[in-house]
């Protein structure tokens, strides 16, 4: 693609953008890469925009600096956390695993380079809209959207379980229930004893119980004695045919609205700040595209 200014946009930076971007599970290679030039023009659009814009200002020429400088520090950054993963002996190797692959780079580092801008320029635009944002719409958008907020019946449990099956008798199985129970009833960490004790794979999970929801909880003949309990009841210890289970309730979370508190209004704040984004990107990309000329080669 090449635009006005004689900017262009290489077919390195597709097949980069393309690698990068991922897509969706069954999306074709032709889906994934215009996916992928569709981005790179509304990113070129406003990397543009902003050029244009601060090259009018003089003074402005500090803050380009000082954002190319922001950018080259945040590529080190994420190069050496993509080094550290790839487990290169050096940089010459690492260089040479990039080119192995076709991924130059310093075709990296403009990328890099030029996302950042765009997105720091972007935040710049829509921060005054967020910062509009008042209690009366936090509070209008729960009030519309109750299916956001609505929550079903829950609980967080810890469990050991003791199969009757690793001893000579049940009763053996029952009296090492029985002494857990004790143990934790007395003040142990029941962790530490799930991970020691436990037959299941709760001792794989720091002890938790296996599903939160109802028709989600393992063994099911615990659900209902786990949802009639309160948080931080110890239950009695519970025989079943495979052997016995201890269970603790750690939290509980009853089915209806989540409450319009503050970490509720948090969640609504971040969501309309988003929406506020993709739509101010949406707009000025559209008024970018309408005033641009762009030549698409080969069409």
């Amino acid at each position: 693609m090449l635009f006005r200014s004689g900017e262009a946009i290489l077919e390195e930076e597709v097949r980069l953008a393309i690698a990068q971007g991922g897509g969706g599970e069954g999306d074709s290679m032709a889906a994934r890469r215009k996916q992928a030039v569709n981005l790179l023009v509304d990113r070129e659009l406003i990397v543009q925009d902003v050029m244009a814009k601060l090259s009018k200002n003089p003074q402005a020429q500090k803050f380009m600096d000082k954002l190319k400088e922001m950018a080259g520090k945040d590529f080190e950054r994420n190069i050496r956390n993509i080094r550290e993963r790839s487990k290169a002996a050096s940089d010459e190797e690492f260089q040479d695993m990039l080119k192995s692959q076709g991924i130059p780079l310093d075709l990296m580092r403009r990328q890099s380079e030029r996302n950042f801008i765009a997105v720091n320029y972007m935040q710049q635009r829509v921060m005054p809209m967020t910062d509009r944002i008042s209690g009366a719409d936090l509070r209008g958008y729960y009030d519309s959207h109750p299916e956001d907020f609505t929550v079903p019946d829950s609980v967080v449990w810890r469990h050991i379980f003791i199969a009757a099956a690793a001893f000579k008798t049940r009763e053996e199985a029952l009296r090492l229930a029985e002494s857990l129970h004790a143990r934790i009833r007395g003040g142990e960490d029941f962790k530490s004893l799930s991970k020691q004790y436990c037959h299941g794979d709760s001792a794989l999970r720091d002890g938790e119980g296996m599903g939160r929801k109802r028709g989600e909880i393992k063994p099911p003949e615990m659900e209902t004695l786990l949802f009639k309990a309160a948080a931080g009841e110890l239950l009695p210890v519970v025989e079943l045919r495979n052997g016995y289970h201890i269970a603790r309730v750690e939290s509980r979370e009853f089915a209806g609205l989540k409450p319009f508190d503050e970490k509720t209004q948090k969640q609504i704040r971040g969501k309309l700040r988003e929406e506020i984004a993709q739509r101010e990107m949406k707009r000025m990309v559209s008024e970018l595209k309408r005033l641009a000329v762009i030549e698409y080669p080969g069409q």
